[in-house]
């Protein structure tokens, strides 16, 4: 199994575009097209467009100075964007010290353990510690 895992992933680096020449040091910095080294004559594959769709485009050096106006746009979409997350984490905080409360309460009035972490299961929460 595990020879099958390292020609696996031997040719799945292979298909990147380059990989490195066999027996070469690593700090030759020596690398042939992956066709030379697989003996492949086809081209290489092009990227997977929902690996590229996902990430940003890398910065360019070489870009322009923004405007006032596109500056001041992100300052402010930013901005705002930061303020809400924080109160959405204020939120879910509030939220989870009242359920804290609740399976306090409810394991002083008798209710079984088995029914808190039920309810924290169907949550995806971890049921609270026993006090």
């Amino acid at each position: 199994m595990p020879r099958q895992r390292a020609s696996q992933a031997r040719d799945a680096f292979a298909r990147v575009g380059t990989a490195p020449v066999p027996g070469a040091a690593a700090d030759d910095d020596a690398s042939e097209p992956a066709a030379a080294v697989n003996g492949a004559t086809e081209s290489p594959q092009p990227p997977d467009v929902a690996s590229t769709a996902a990430a940003p485009p890398p910065p360019s050096e070489a870009s322009p100075e923004l405007d006032a106006a596109t500056l001041s746009r992100w300052r402010w979409q930013l901005g705002a964007t930061a303020r809400k997350a924080a109160a959405a984490r204020a939120r879910a905080d509030a939220a989870l010290a009242d359920w804290e409360r609740l399976a306090a309460d409810a394991a002083a009035g008798g209710v079984p353990r088995r029914l808190v972490v039920s309810a924290a299961a169907d949550a995806d929460l971890d049921p609270p510690a026993d006090t």
